[in-house]
């Protein structure tokens, strides 16, 4: 990255509150920084083309806005810098009064890249679908998790499991989760699932409130392959991205998860550790003594 005249990306979600002002004024601060532009750009219906040529992506907001700019600027190269409003998360680097002193060092590239693997998911209708068109049959990304789950039905749904060319299993259950390492902490975690260390290269597939079928945890290589197809009496399933709805698929359809081509890039200073302190504290809490407390 080119720390003279750089081009910055500043993110936001209107919905967040305060984040369309922060975001307004870093854009306003960034360029005597970098004697380049800055362009605050809300993260709402974003087209990828509007990113172009941007060499720095600053995330204003909660691990919903960091998660949105993933997908978005992964395809394209951009590395992101999570700036942190509200309580902090797990993908957060900085909180907004730090980005004027501490952007230069980033730019200088006294840093190091935290590239996350992201996963790419394909809807293909199935011979229940009829003349029903399947939302999301194009290509969708996701950085924690793709789901399938039940939707307004009050059962369980049938998933077929397949690994690659391995037929795994039929699983009754309210649905399955195929996470990333960074998305392990996250739905699958409370799904009961395992954290997987996010420089660690696989896959957690979990089945959420399993009644039947293979075991309901298996973590695989991340160039694997996960292929679920749901079959179900009920009308439709639900396919989420990120927590978000995607598509909602008639039974028979095929969803097919695989790695995707780019990761995304989060830069980072301090430690490497510093993020598995954070999680630590974020799932067991702080076990540092509090000083001046008494029992």
């Amino acid at each position: 990255m080119n720390a003279a005249a750089a081009s910055v990306a500043v993110l936001y979600y209107p919905a967040k509150a305060g984040a369309a002002e922060v975001a307004a004024r870093l854009a306003a601060e960034i360029p005597p920084i970098t004697a380049g532009v800055a362009r605050a750009l809300s993260l709402r219906d974003l087209n990828p083309a509007a990113l172009r040529g941007h060499e720095l992506a600053v995330v204003v907001g909660g691990d919903g806005s960091i998660l949105g700019a993933a997908r978005l600027c992964a395809p394209l190269g951009i590395p992101l810098l999570p700036v942190q409003l509200g309580r902090l998360g797990q993908l957060a680097e900085v909180e907004a009064h730090e980005v004027a002193t501490t952007l230069p060092l980033y730019l200088r590239g006294e840093c190091w890249r935290d590239e996350r693997l992201m996963l790419a998911a394909e809807v293909e209708r199935g011979p229940d679908d009829g003349e029903t068109e399947v939302e999301g049959a194009a290509e969708t990304l996701a950085l924690n998790d793709i789901v399938v789950a039940r939707g307004v039905s009050s059962g369980p749904i049938r998933v077929d499991v397949t690994f690659g060319d391995w037929d795994y299993g039929t699983v009754w259950a309210d649905g399955v989760i195929v996470a990333t390492p960074t998305g392990s902490s996250a739905y699958t975690r409370s799904a009961g699932g395992p954290i997987i260390h996010p420089a660690t290269p696989s896959l957690a597939v979990t089945a959420i409130a399993p009644q039947s079928g293979p075991p309901s945890l298996l973590v695989i290589a991340a160039d694997e392959s996960v292929t679920l197809r749901v079959t179900t009496d009920a009308p439709t399933w639900v396919l989420l991205a990120d927590g978000l709805v995607h598509a909602l698929p008639a039974s028979g359809a095929r969803v097919t998860v695989k790695r995707a081509p780019d990761d995304a890039v989060f830069l980072r200073r301090g430690d490497r550790y510093r993020l598995q302190r954070r999680l630590r504290e974020l799932l067991i809490g702080d076990p540092r003594p509090r000083l001046g407390l008494s029992g």
